[in-house]
């Protein structure tokens, strides 16, 4: 392909660990960021793309407060068991 970016689209990277389980390693992608369909490293997955709600400053949802805007994103993350041996 010759109308590949050199730029990324935004993401965030998530490494994911709970007892009993493989760790997930992976990123989101924000739903309308440029370069979505020309990802220079081809790791834009539909799976992976979410909408990032924007929040002026004030409450989170963990309960403490932000004094800039500050973005949102639900995602369900799912894990592997680790194999038994």
């Amino acid at each position: 392909r010759t109308d590949i970016s050199h730029y990324r689209p935004a993401h965030v990277h998530f490494l994911i660990r709970a007892t009993g389980c493989e760790p997930l390693v992976t990123h989101l992608f924000e739903e309308g960021a440029p370069y979505l369909d020309s990802d220079v490293v081809f790791g834009t997955k539909s799976d992976l793309v979410v909408e990032f709600e924007r929040h002026p400053p004030g409450a989170t949802p963990g309960g403490g407060t932000s004094d800039v805007p500050w973005l949102h994103a639900h995602y369900d993350f799912v894990l592997q068991p680790t194999a038994k041996r």
